[in-house]
């Protein structure tokens, strides 16, 4: 069964201000007209990992994201002995920067919030995922759904998003293999350096406590301790 981790960054950007609000963030079923602006994107694409996954975020910036195990076994978790179960959910709840929340919403507007269709369907194309962007307002509610698109707006919209799962996927990963095989952090850390040098994971800033947990463990490899060091130096603003 997968693990049911919660990441300790998430765990502080839980504030007792949000106890009584976030149960409306649903990524999965979003509400159909929320209170509150909502994006909500979804993904779905059989044999990825995740092969399943969606975010949701508000105007506030209140967001919260699940995900969904592989159908295969071909993940880091099968690589310590304990696969996950197809179909078995990650749920977490978090705050997303100001900039990334704005630029979220920005990105929607110039899409009219997603009335209308921005997949391409003049030739075939690669199966690349089906993208579900949804929007919501206590009046308005759009949705659209796309395998590849040539308008940008979208396009730079799916891509965020996809960032930030690439992050909160790394967060997960960080968390078990601190717990359970740290000498698997070193790869983990390269591959996050990576992701973050191909401009291919976001907010990373959201990984900050994980990140210094392995800087101050005198345990872990030097070489992870420092991969880790230079992530924290590049989210701390110049």
């Amino acid at each position: 069964m997968r693990l049911r981790l919660l990441l300790p960054v998430l765990v502080v950007a839980l504030s007792c201000a949000l106890g009584a609000q976030d149960n409306d963030l649903l990524p999965d079923k979003p509400a159909h007209n929320p209170a509150t602006p909502t994006i909500t994107f979804q993904f779905e694409f059989s044999g990825a990992n995740p092969s399943h996954y969606a975010l949701s975020v508000d105007s506030t910036g209140r967001a919260a994201y699940t995900s969904s195990s592989p159908q295969d076994t071909n993940s880091s978790f099968a690589n310590a002995g304990q696969p996950p179960a197809a179909g078995d959910l990650y749920a977490t709840k978090f705050t997303l920067s100001q900039g990334t929340t704005q630029q979220v919403f920005d990105l929607a507007k110039r899409l009219k919030f997603f009335d209308g269709n921005f997949d391409y369907t003049k030739t075939r194309v690669a199966n690349m995922g089906a993208k579900t962007l949804i929007y919501g307002d206590p009046t308005r509610h759009f949705e659209t759904t796309f395998n590849y698109s040539q308008n940008p707006d979208a396009t730079e919209l799916a891509r965020l998003f996809q960032n930030i799962s690439t992050t909160l996927e790394f967060g997960l990963r960080l968390d078990h293999d601190m717990r359970h095989q740290k000498l698997a952090l070193e790869d983990d850390m390269k591959q996050l350096q990576e992701a973050v040098g191909h401009n291919n994971a976001a907010e990373i800033v959201l990984l900050k406590p994980m990140l210094l947990k392995i800087v101050n463990d005198t345990s872990i490899l030097h070489i992870a301790r420092r991969r880790a060091q230079e992530l924290l130096t590049s989210t701390t603003p110049q």
